[in-house]
């Protein structure tokens, strides 16, 4: 498998119920959220990203700048994506598999700081040990990204509710995949709530700032 044929899967289609607003236009520096995370799916080695949204999202939390770099990723509407993540996911894993993607790293657009070179090193390690998956994990538990092989897209697209792939994950046997295990929690940070979010305006490392 050449890097050129992972395909990212950004999933920006949740209701931000916890949050109140929608959380990936919400201001972080000069970027937003969603834009953040964008960003570093675009400045990785990944072939292109599927941006999977709700079927109206205006896209008002891209910068204008991200718009700009759309050969770099294409916007996926999800039909039923208000039904749970799972229609997101089947939504994204389809179109990924439609353009001929071998694998698929599923990457979420509130989990701002994840820096790009995580990604090609999630990628690295999957080209060079061809497992069914290749995860992060922190203090050794898995957390998103995830790269999925093909040979896993069939069960992804069975996931159903309210439900992302942790569930197949957890069915899967054991040696099925393999964790690369990363030092910097913040980095795996998710914005879910209001008190997340300040945490991020008030703390976020200074890299991220500009």
């Amino acid at each position: 498998m050449k890097e050129e044929h992972v395909t990212g899967i950004l999933l920006a289609a949740g209701s931000s119920r916890r949050m109140g607003q929608h959380k990936l236009a919400l201001p972080l520096g000069t970027s937003t959220v969603g834009s953040m995370s964008l960003r570093a799916a675009t400045r990785s080695s990944l072939q292109q990203t599927l941006v999977v949204t709700k079927t109206l999202d205006p896209l008002e939390w891209l910068l204008p700048e991200r718009l700009e770099e759309q050969k770099r990723w294409e916007t996926i509407r999800s039909r039923f994506a208000e039904r749970g993540q799972s229609y997101s996911l089947r939504s994204g894993v389809q179109a990924a598999e439609d353009r001929k993607a071998e694998a698929v790293m599923v990457l979420l657009g509130d989990q701002p700081l994840f820096p790009s070179a995580w990604i090609d090193e999630l990628i690295h390690q999957h080209i060079r040990s061809q497992p069914d998956f290749t995860a992060s994990s922190i203090g050794g538990k898995i957390r998103p990204p995830v790269i999925f092989s093909r040979r896993l897209f069939s069960s992804l697209k069975q996931i159903r509710g309210d439900k992302g792939a942790r569930q197949l994950l957890k069915s899967l046997p054991s040696g099925a995949g393999i964790t690369v295990s990363f030092r910097d929690e913040k980095a795996f940070y998710d914005v879910d709530t209001k008190e997340e979010y300040e945490w991020l305006l008030n703390d976020m490392p200074v890299p991220f700032l500009t």
